[in-house]
């Protein structure tokens, strides 16, 4: 599929007012996926294009809500058809620190940084289990997305936390965590004969979460943070699964992170059902939330490992034996996904290369970059899940392959999932070598780029043959 039909089938249908303007989106969609950077110069070359585009970023209909919303519509599309879907959720913070004050723009981390927050859920269908009960999924799109600036704190620490209990108690509070399965009422519940499952990490310890899941039929897999009460005379959860039996011990592979080697770790995991009981902060009415309760510990880790694996995972599913349990845990080990896609964004499409220069232009440009984002996520996924099946031409169109075929040679396998994402990598750089490791994203990045501005001379020589 080229840049045109991408763009045409990712984001025409926003509502921005005038038709004119989706054209004008559509195209601005087509030149950044045809040149994926953070800046829009490089992306959109023409001088009276570009001037185009900036004045359609001017326009207060123009939101990110508005850009994005046809690829999410179009997701829950997918995932509204029979099957089961993972709903992974993550915050991350965009920073332009190194602009100059940019108009709305909020602190992160400390005095002098300025940003905004980002919390995108990706959908990704579980398309069978293996034989070690781990999912294999492919990435149907991003779910729901949202952007928010923070404020300057007010008043003293203490002050502040008072204030949001006394907000809790009336009903009334309006903080960041509420962002933390806002998707689900928004989406509503999931058709007869499809499952949807809130994946999330420990900041999505909330009890209202769990009632919200449970009141419109959403199933969960959330790390636990707190010591949260039971029904049970044993105590919190914590107390209640030193009580559970082990249920079995299994492997698991973990993925390389930032400081720490890819390594396979052998772990142990017991399971228990218990009733959660609602915090006091919550007004009064909210009644026990049933829930399972799975502990997973790693056995005998290696000596130069600082944190070994102890996660508490909060779930509606089912886990009364061990292969059960062993589902739960490799499905929230999925979550790696959502860092996997912050990753595409920032490293990736350059997002905050962007100068533009207030706070809800850059979020208008995002809608464009969170969906090529998801695009990029979506071809090394399947090289992983789906290393031997063939590239689907809308992810990568012939005259690529045509391309890749020129600088490598056509692999003895053919063009598949695996052999297209090497070869784009070893354009940016990947040696491929057989004790070398899946390609990274700076590789698959900087080949994506070379791909494609090849691609753009290969049909700009055919034009000009057949014009002449």
């Amino acid at each position: 599929m080229d840049a045109a039909m991408w763009a045409h089938e990712q984001f025409w249908g926003a509502e921005l007012g005038d038709i004119r303007r989706q054209r004008r989106l559509v195209e601005v969609a087509a030149c950044i996926r045809d040149n994926p950077c953070g800046t829009l110069p490089r992306a959109v070359r023409d001088p009276a294009a570009l001037k185009a585009v900036y004045r359609l970023l001017r326009s207060p209909r123009v939101t990110h809500p508005v850009v994005i919303q046809p690829h999410v519509a179009a997701t829950r599309e997918q995932c509204r058809a029979p099957g089961h879907c993972l709903l992974i959720e993550d915050s991350t913070a965009l920073s332009f620190t190194q602009r100059e004050a940019v108009q709305g723009m909020g602190p992160l981390t400390n005095e002098t940084s300025q940003g905004f927050m980002v919390h995108t859920s990706l959908a990704a269908r579980i398309q069978d289990w293996n034989g070690d009960d781990v999912p294999l999924v492919t990435l149907a799109g991003v779910f729901a997305q949202e952007c928010w600036a923070r404020k300057e704190p007010e008043g003293s620490r203490v002050q502040r936390k008072k204030e949001k209990r006394r907000q809790k108690r009336a009903g009334a509070v309006c903080s960041e965590a509420q962002r933390w399965g806002r998707s689900v009422p928004e989406a509503g519940p999931p058709p007869e004969g499809t499952q949807w499952t809130l994946v999330a990490d420990r900041e999505s310890d909330i009890f209202e979460v769990l009632v919200r899941c449970a009141r419109h039929r959403w199933d969960w897999v959330l790390r636990a943070c707190q010591a949260r009460g039971t029904t049970s005379a044993q105590g919190d959860i914590f107390d209640v699964l030193a009580q559970a039996p082990v249920l079995g011990q299994f492997s698991l592979k973990l993925r390389k992170r930032k400081g720490v080697a890819a390594r396979k770790a052998r772990l142990e995991v017991c399971a228990v059902g218990t009733k959660l009981l609602p915090p006091k902060t919550l007004p009064a009415g909210h009644a026990p939330q049933a829930t399972m309760l799975v502990e997973v510990r790693e056995v005998d880790p290696p000596a130069d490992v600082e944190e070994p694996i102890h996660w508490v995972l909060l779930t509606s599913w089912p886990c009364e034996c061990f292969a059960q349990a062993r589902r739960v845990v490799a499905a929230y080990a999925c979550r790696w996904l959502i860092e996997e896609y912050h990753k595409a964004l920032k490293s990736g499409t350059h997002i905050e290369d962007s100068q533009l220069s207030t706070r809800e232009r850059i979020e208008a440009l995002l809608g464009i970059h969170a969906v090529i984002a998801a695009d990029l996520l979506q071809l090394k996924l399947l090289a992983n899940t789906h290393p031997d099946q063939p590239i689907d031409p809308k992810l990568v169109e012939p005259a690529a392959l045509e391309i890749l075929e020129r600088q490598f040679g056509l692999p003895a396998c053919g063009w598949t999932n695996a052999s297209t994402m090497r070869a784009i990598a070893r354009m940016g750089g990947y040696l491929g070598r057989k004790h070398d490791g899946p390609p990274g994203w700076l590789s698959i990045w900087r080949g994506w780029l070379m791909l494609t501005f090849m691609l753009e001379g290969f049909h700009l020589a055919l034009a000009q043959k057949r014009s002449g």
